[in-house]
């Protein structure tokens, strides 16, 4: 993500305190069979609203690499949501 701040998810209230980083790990489709997993670096900011009751958040990641606690990257998810059926074309 950019270098600006993030939203909280409850209140909505932007931040740009950084609280910490941590890296987050998703794997991805294999490439030529090979297991790939991308490490991201994910910020964490501290809410300042004060009647908000989160103190921390995590920004979010765009939704084709990954959702919410996640450990897989989108096209994974749609990849088992809908497989690959194998389509047998019969010719007269």
């Amino acid at each position: 993500m950019g270098g600006g701040g993030a939203n909280c998810p409850d209140c909505a209230m932007p931040s740009m305190s950084l609280h910490s980083r941590y890296d987050r790990r998703l794997s991805d489709l294999p490439v030529s069979g090979s297991t790939v997993r991308l490490r991201l670096s994910v910020r964490r900011f501290r809410c300042l609203h004060t009647p908000c009751p989160r103190r921390t958040f995590s920004e979010p990641l765009a939704p084709p690499v990954g959702r919410r606690y996640g450990r897989r990257v989108g096209r994974c998810d749609a990849l088992e949501r809908f497989p690959l059926i194998p389509v047998h074309i019969r010719t007269i």
